[in-house]
Order: structure tokens, then sequence, then C-alpha cells
């Protein structure tokens, strides 16, 4: 149970992993880098070493999350999308199919 809370408003917040820092010049390499790998790890390196920067692994992860997201849509909101196509679809064509709402 809550019995005490504070409301403060920090002005001085300041972002250690670098995120701030991204440009497009960046954002750039990172879509070259992608066509060598998808490891985060080495591609935090290879960024940090071409920039003399210093960014988090996980600045990263959400850069490179962020750009397929981009390009291809959010999964999150595409899977409900294509189960509704798919029961429509059956609808007209009379197939089968089955879905799962089981989570891994």
């Amino acid at each position: 149970m809550l019995f005490k809370s504070w409301n403060k408003h920090n002005h001085a917040l300041e972002l250690k992993n670098g995120s701030l820092e991204i440009n497009e010049k960046i954002i750039k390499s990172f879509k070259e880098l992608r066509s060598i790998t998808q490891d985060a790890g080495k591609m935090t390196k290879s960024i940090n070493k071409k920039f003399e920067k210093n960014f988090d692994a996980s600045v990263i992860r959400y850069q490179l999350q962020k750009l397929k997201n981009d390009e291809y849509g959010n999964l999150a909101e595409n899977a409900p999308n294509l189960i509704t196509l798919l029961e429509e679809d059956k609808m007209k064509r009379i197939f089968f199919f089955e879905k799962s709402n089981i989570r891994e």
C-alpha cells in the first residue's frame, strides 16, 4: 500500500547512454552495418569506434528495432491485422486455419 509520494520534476535529466547523440550519419551507418551483422554488441563497437562515441548496446538495440519497425511495421500491430484478414478470407474461400494464444 502506498502511503506517501513526491512529485518531483527534474529538469536536469542527463541521459548517460548517449541516445541524444544519434544523428542521421549514425543512422545511415546502422543501415549499412545491418547487412554485415545483426549483433548489437558488434555494431555498438563499430559505431563507437567510427564516430568516437560511447553508446551503450541498449541504445543500438533500440535503434535497430526502431529501424526495423519503420521499414516493416510493428509486429505487435501487424499480427492482429493478419489474423483478421485470414478470418475474412476463410469465410470467402472456405479454408481452415487455427490461431494460438500461446506467447513464447
